[in-house]
């Protein structure tokens, strides 16, 4: 039993208690006052709002830990968000300061806009959680396949969210303004972090809209944006502020996405530039087939690159592999920006006119029904997942080590051939090729060869 002080930094309503996510925390026991991090407060009242500071008398609950190999490790999923223990509250003995309305107000539209999507649309919890970040009303079943499917991604506010909406929106802004930059870049960086608090902060949305910052900063200045070294800056942000997120597999993820897609950019910028080598038409605008088949095969490279650079995480965190992940990811890519564009616009105009959000809503459910249908084929099929265990740490810094390489030899072949004005030999893309395979087979190769026996718990 203890008292404990706290500011209130989010809210999560449950059903039998309401969550408060509590900061800048001081403990009081006996006679001493000690400082600790994030706490969850188990309440049931709900009167209490975003920004007020609760003084609380409780019993401390520490998270569990897993006794087995493959269960959810609670307490190390809360100390990568920074959250010490959880604090059932037997009394509220104060409360002090004044609502943060700012934050208030956003957690109130996001409420609006979740009532919108659910009178409007079946799968609203899908929507809900891509749009909004909110998973409570996800259901299982679509996450588990999904998640089986290598889809789980979209469900996620990240970079590809964030690129959309805040891309979206600053494009239309320069275009609205006739190019004036500090207005424009203003509006779009302050509503890009309301989104984000709107979303829930998560570690992925700040990631992602602190890299779009870094590029609005570049526009504004006049500098490149290179985006290898805006994801550098932020992992040194995001860890300064926490360095527990090491531990969190979303964190870990995130910058393996964008790394993959960063590294396999600057190949395919050097491959094209040694396809425009000697073109004359380049200069005057290569007619528009062309440039969209350009566009689609480096779209298929991005997503092999994704793919490779985030396999080791894959097997680390559920043991297995979805075969067909990049053939689903194809099609998904294919209708996520409609998806998104058109959700976000419904939901906004159902605050106002709902029959409205309703009808533009109605192709949202379509395309949701569509990755259904697509999910449930694709995991019929046979080999459709692989079951690879976890491998050891030794294999996957032996797959980053070896793909790294590879990656490198791709980069540099493709610069060499550039200088000599002549085309990548076709031994060479066997030997890059046999790499990429090798490096896989590393990944997942058994590392057991011995006999164990494993007992579960009941109930796991």
């Amino acid at each position: 039993n203890v008292v404990l002080a706290g500011k209130i930094e989010r809210i999560e309503e449950k059903s039998k208690w309401d969550y408060y996510y509590l900061t800048d925390c001081t403990i009081r026991l006996s006679e001493k006052h000690m400082h600790c991090n994030d706490v969850i407060a188990y309440v049931s009242d709900d009167t209490y709002s975003i920004g007020q500071i609760l003084v609380i008398e409780g019993t401390i609950s520490y998270f569990d830990q897993a006794v087995n190999e493959g269960m959810f490790d609670a307490r190390r999923f809360y100390q990568s968000q920074k959250i010490d223990f959880g604090i059932r509250a037997d009394k509220v003995k104060a409360v002090h300061g004044k609502p943060d309305r700012y934050r208030c107000a956003l957690r109130n539209l996001k409420s609006r806009m979740e009532a919108v999507l659910k009178h409007s649309i079946e799968d609203d919890g899908v929507l809900s959680a891509m749009l909004l970040g909110e998973k409570n009303g996800l259901d299982a079943e679509i996450k588990t396949l999904y998640q089986r499917a290598g889809i789980s991604h979209i469900l996620a506010i990240s970079g590809l969210h964030v690129s959309l909406l805040g891309m979206g929106l600053y494009r239309l802004l320069r275009k609205k303004f006739h190019g004036t930059y500090p207005l424009s870049i203003g509006l779009t960086a302050s509503f890009m972090v309301s989104y984000a608090v709107l979303s829930g902060n998560g570690v992925s949305v700040r990631r992602a809209v602190g890299m779009l910052l870094i590029y609005l900063l570049a526009d504004l200045t006049g500098h490149a944006y290179d985006l290898l070294s805006a994801l550098s800056a932020m992992i040194l942000v995001l860890l300064w502020e926490n360095p527990f997120l090491t531990g969190y597999s979303g964190f870990l993820f995130s910058v393996a996405a964008v790394f993959g897609i960063g590294i396999v950019s600057n190949i395919l910028a050097e491959k094209d530039r040694q396809e425009d080598m000697g073109q004359d038409d380049w200069r005057e605008g290569k007619s528009k087939k062309k440039e969209k088949s350009r566009k689609n095969r480096d779209g298929i490279w991005i997503s092999l690159g994704i793919q490779l650079f985030t396999l080791p995480l894959v097997t680390a965190c559920y043991y297995e592999l979805p075969v067909y992940a990049m053939a689903v990811n194809a099609i998904v890519l294919l209708f996520v920006s409609w998806l998104l564009g058109i959700s976000a616009v419904g939901t906004v105009l159902g605050l106002f006119i709902l029959p409205l959000g309703k009808l533009l809503l109605a192709p949202c459910g379509w395309i949701l029904s569509l990755y259904r249908f697509l999910c449930e084929k694709i995991l019929s099929i046979p080999g459709a997942q692989y079951i690879s265990g976890k491998p050891e740490n030794a294999q996957i810094i032996g797959y980053y080590c070896l793909l790294t390489v590879v990656l490198f030899l791709a980069w540099k072949a493709l610069r060499q051939s550039r200088r000599q004005e002549k085309p990548i030999r076709k031994g060479m893309c066997a030997v890059l090729l046999s790499g990429i395979v090798l490096s896989i087979g590393i990944l997942l190769f058994p590392a057991k060869t011995q006999m164990e026996i494993d007992m579960l718990d009941v109930g796991q």
